[in-house]
């Protein structure tokens, strides 16, 4: 997996960050939770050694956008502290790819548990039936790992081979709870282990929370259907109020201060429309409950 904008492989990031320990260290003050995000996304590599690498690949960025500031504003031939302007540019750079290096792992993780939320209810009903039919856990777990449900069936993966090599299972799913960022998931690892340790039936563990999982998905649905219609209001007055009432405003206002209207002004009118178009779009996608019933 590699960091979007990251200059290095996680793989060379270790490299580099293993000999900048001090200085990762001061680094990972901005953002104590790094370590849980990579735990997250499985990666094995230590806090520090990646905010070290963070540091320096948000550093070149900086210097890259500080050298690019300067040279514009020298063609361009702006009067005033150049060099100034330049390292401001670069600082500013700077700190918002070494922002954007430590909080994208927390970003991506949440991604990952949404997808796995998507999947969960499917892979848990497979996991059902199967213990319910008399099969072990540890083999019903086997099969959803070589099933195809996402990062679910990679998360079972790694427990069926730390089962495999001498851990308990209820170790290997202890171990799962502080890898995934999905609340669902961990609230049925919870439950397993629960049961594992009562040394009571799996299957009413299962059937309960893949319930809970039902009911919150059809909650999502009715409220995300509830404010769709207050969505499409704001579209509509993006798409349709906003470019026809603004060019009748500015056709009266050009009446009586004698300002003409532009081709310019008209485009101007239209882009802002489309763009507001375009962030409400993006807004009900992203709005949407990703979930598959």
């Amino acid at each position: 997996m590699r960091i979007p904008l990251m200059l290095f492989s996680i793989e060379s990031a270790a490299s580099i960050g293993n000999r900048l320990q001090g200085l990762g260290k001061y680094v990972t003050a901005l953002h104590p939770g790094i370590k849980y995000d990579l735990r997250a996304l499985g990666l094995s590599i230590e806090p520090a050694a990646y905010a070290a690498a963070a540091f320096l690949s948000a550093l070149v960025w900086g210097a890259l956008f500080g050298f690019l500031g300067y040279g514009l504003l020298y063609l361009r031939e702006f009067e005033g502290p150049l060099m100034a302007y330049g390292l401001l540019v670069g600082l500013t750079f700077f700190l918002l790819a070494l922002l954007l290096h430590l909080f994208y792992p927390g970003i991506l993780a949440r991604q990952i548990a949404s997808s796995m939320d998507r999947d969960l209810v499917f892979a848990l009903q497979d996991l059902m039936i199967q213990v319910g039919s008399g099969i072990s856990l540890y083999d019903a777990m086997a099969n959803i790992a070589q099933s195809n449900y996402g990062y679910v069936s990679k998360e079972f993966e790694i427990t069926v081979k730390q089962i495999s090599a001498g851990a308990s299972e209820g170790d290997a799913l202890e171990a799962m709870v502080f890898r995934t960022e999905s609340e669902a998931f961990r609230k049925l690892l919870w439950q397993l282990i629960t049961a594992l340790q009562s040394g009571a039936s799996v299957k009413p563990a299962l059937a309960s929370v893949i319930e809970t999982l039902l009911n919150e998905q059809h909650r999502a649905i009715r409220n995300y259907s509830t404010s769709l219609n207050f969505l499409i209001l704001i579209y509509m007055l993006f798409a349709v109020v906003a470019p026809s009432i603004g060019i009748t405003l500015l056709t009266i206002l050009a009446g009586f201060s004698g300002i003409g209207i532009t081709e310019s002004t008209l485009l101007m009118l239209v882009g802002a429309a489309f763009i507001g178009q375009v962030i409400m779009i993006g807004f009900m996608n992203r709005s949407r409950p990703k979930v598959y019933i």
